[in-house]
């Protein structure tokens, strides 16, 4: 996975941090953390929610004609839009490398190009769950 060296310089991280491994090392962290949580009784349950690239199209468009969302627009999402297939790659990758077993950190990817769908996620991971729960708080309640 690649990243603009900018933006890991303005993260502040260490020096010795910022190396060809980051990402190696940095999934790797949190597998190990979510297998911490999940050895002590924590349910870990990672929602990946994000809209279509057509979704996003039609807001912006709507960010525009609209006055009172115009506020919403900035031209650094135009830009930024164009990296569309890189962020999706990216992504992808951290779902990948981060994706452990069932009760460890499983995760729920949504297209969430409405809030139902959002909703949704959430009953799906209450479901797929809840016998492992079992008295526990459900992922809607928390």
């Amino acid at each position: 996975m690649r990243v603009h060296p900018e933006f890991l310089t303005g993260q502040k991280l260490p020096k010795e941090s910022v190396s060809k491994a980051i990402w190696k090392h940095r999934f790797e962290d949190i597998r190990n953390f979510e297998r911490y949580l999940t050895r002590n009784g924590t349910v870990v349950c990672k929602f990946f929610l994000h809209v279509s690239k057509d979704e996003q199209k039609k807001r912006f468009l709507e960010r525009l004609d609209n006055p009172d969302k115009n506020w919403k627009f900035s031209a650094n999402d135009a830009r930024e839009r164009g990296f569309w297939e890189k962020y999706m790659e990216a992504y992808e990758d951290m779902i990948r490398e981060t994706a452990t077993d069932e009760l460890q950190g499983m995760w729920f990817p949504r297209i969430t190009n409405g809030s139902r769908g959002c909703r949704r996620g959430g009953d799906r991971c209450a479901g797929f769950l809840g016998p492992a729960l079992s008295g526990s708080q459900s992922c809607e309640e928390g």
